[in-house]
Parts: C-alpha cells; sequence; structure tokens
C-alpha cells in the first residue's frame, strides 16, 4: 500500500524547495539616447527576467521622443552571451531574427515590410557575443579585464552574415564601475564603428552608461552615434 500522506509530503517538499532555489525576479530600466547636441534622439525601456541570477528573457522597446514605439529587441538567453533575438524595426518593417540551432547560426534577414525573409546560416564560433549578450559576456570574463586588461569576442553582424574580431580594453575600475573601451582591430571597419564606451557597476552587475554607434538607425535610415545613461527601477524606488 502506498503512504498517500507521505507522497503528498514529498510533492509539498520537492515543489517548495524547486521555489526557493530557483528564484526569479526581474529587472526593470530605461536608457535615454542622446546625439551629439544632447538632444534625446530615442528611449530605451528594459525588462529582463533572471533565474538564479542569469539571465533568462530580455524585452526592449525603443520609443522616439514623442512617445512613439520604433523598434523592439526580444531575447532568448539560453546562453548569456549568445541569445536567440528578433530586432523589429518599426520604422522600416526591416525584422532581423538569429537562432542558435546545433553548431550552427541561422540568421533571417526581412528587409521591408513587403519583403520575403532570406535565411542564411554561418558555424557558431567560439567567443561568439550576439546583439545584447556583449554586456553579459563581459560580466562573465571581469576577471580577465582586470587581470590581462584585454578581451577578445567575436561579434555577429546579422546584415553581413557573419563575424567580425572585437577587443574590449580596460580602461580603470573606480568605485565598483569599470570603464571598458570597445575596439574593432580592422581598419575599414574602424570607420563605420567609432569607438566605443561602457561603463559597468560590477557589483550590481548592471549597465550605466554606454557611448558608441545605436542598434538602431534614425528616421532617415543612417548610422547613429549616441550616448545612453541607464536608469534602474528599483534605484527610483529606493530613493
Amino acid at each position: 500500500m502506498f503512504n498517500l500522506k507521505k507522497i503528498k509530503f514529498s510533492l509539498i517538499f520537492s515543489t517548495l524547495c524547486t521555489t526557493l532555489f530557483s528564484l526569479s525576479y526581474i529587472e526593470e530600466f530605461e536608457g535615454v539616447a542622446k546625439n551629439s547636441l544632447g538632444e534625446i534622439v530615442y528611449v530605451e525601456k528594459h525588462e529582463q527576467t533572471f533565474i538564479d541570477g542569469r539571465i533568462s528573457k530580455g524585452v526592449t522597446r525603443f520609443i522616439d521622443p514623442f512617445g512613439n514605439d520604433i523598434a523592439i529587441l526580444t531575447s532568448d538567453f539560453k546562453l548569456a552571451a549568445t541569445p536567440d533575438y528578433e530586432m523589429n524595426n518599426f520604422r522600416r518593417g526591416k525584422i532581423d531574427r538569429v537562432q542558435i540551432k546545433n553548431d550552427l547560426v541561422e540568421i533571417g534577414i526581412k528587409s521591408s515590410k513587403h519583403s520575403e525573409f532570406t535565411v542564411k546560416t554561418i558555424p557558431l564560433e567560439k567567443n561568439a557575443v550576439f546583439a545584447d549578450g556583449l554586456i553579459f559576456y563581459l560580466f562573465d570574463h571581469v576577471q580577465t579585464l582586470l587581470k590581462k586588461r584585454t578581451l577578445h569576442a567575436r561579434v555577429l553582424s546579422s546584415a553581413r552574415a557573419r563575424f567580425f574580431d572585437v577587443t574590449a580594453k580596460f580602461s580603470k575600475l573606480e568605485n565598483g564601475v569599470m570603464s571598458i573601451n570597445i575596439v574593432v582591430p580592422n581598419i575599414f571597419l574602424r570607420i563605420l564603428v567609432p569607438r566605443t564606451q561602457i561603463y559597468l557597476d560590477v557589483n550590481s552587475k548592471r549597465i550605466l552608461k554606454y557611448s558608441g554607434l545605436a542598434p538602431i538607425r534614425d528616421e532617415k535610415a543612417h548610422l547613429q552615434h549616441v550616448v545612453i545613461d541607464y536608469h534602474y527601477k528599483s534605484d527610483l524606488v529606493d530613493n
């Protein structure tokens, strides 16, 4: 005979343990992006889900100064540095979709509202980084940056369906804030991609500031350089 009381207790205990040891929470924050004149060009609204201290899901809405949604980035972080993601640009009707399938990267591009998806597949490379996975790649290698002062990565360009070399260079650590310069070794790409600077709070594992190429183009479909300051909802509540 089965002991129903023991079975019920075991099920309740198992559920309780799963809840206690699989803690999840949502981090909400926003980034205000400004151009070289100090004008707000867009605002990022971030919502990130963490499970057991690791990033799991991410949604970033891009909003113009008039309050209109202009793009949305959704990320599924099966791996922190290389999330499956989709960037939907409402201005242009362009969609970039990237997924890892075994040892391959499937890249789907829809260039406009009326075009069809084109799909390319390339091998997944060592030290690969996709989209907003760069920040988590940096956090996972903070000790390397402190000891060796440099960190190498292969950043995916979905538009070109290839990886490019990128070097993160430690600049300084002051009051728990690490400043990092992101450099593109290729001199031809360096013309298109200006120097990028990222400021990270190594204790809270939060990005505080970004200066570099924007992830979305301006209203005329031109590349734009922005400076983004990030503000966290929990900090605003505490204050």
